[in-house]
């Protein structure tokens, strides 16, 4: 029904909530109706009836006989990039209770999952980690490229 109703507006040069509104396409959607009584007890106006009733009630016939949508299959991160970012992840806890700070003081989540990806070597290349910014490259570059590197020397 959603892709009728793309269509439709489209052929309609209209805003797809001017053919059917978000609360009647998820009525539509839920109570599948297989005839035109249904479709009026559904709240389909007589107006909306007469233009759209048959194609929504072949829509959502079509819709009943497919196979649902799969999902894509989502890459498995690398197992060492995990163990870095733990590495990265408690260094940061500490490193925030031995300053007395909430850790994203320290450096943002993002920034460690950045660095555990990138598995930086040297100083410089955690200048790609924007989430960082210079004052924390500086006060902590020789201590996350540490991690790193006792991450990736730890046996997997």
């Amino acid at each position: 029904v959603y892709g009728y109703r793309e269509d439709a507006a489209r052929k309609a040069d209209q805003p797809p909530f001017k053919i059917l509104s978000d609360q009647l396409l998820l009525a539509l959607a839920q109570q599948a109706p297989r005839n035109p009584g249904q479709l009026r007890s559904v709240g389909l106006a007589g107006s909306q009836q007469q233009q759209h009733g048959r194609q929504l009630l072949e829509a959502i016939e079509h819709g009943r006989s497919a196979k649902p949508p799969e999902l894509p299959a989502q890459p498995r991160t690398d197992p060492r990039v995990l163990a870095r970012y733990d590495a990265l992840h408690n260094w940061r806890k500490a490193r925030a209770k031995t300053r007395g700070v909430e850790s994203d003081v320290i450096v943002a989540r993002e920034a460690l999952w950045e660095i555990a990806v990138n598995n930086p070597a040297a100083e410089a290349d955690l200048e790609a980690v924007v989430e960082m910014g210079p004052w924390r490259r500086a006060a902590y570059a020789s201590e996350l490229l540490g991690v790193v590197q006792r991450a990736n020397a730890a046996p997997q």
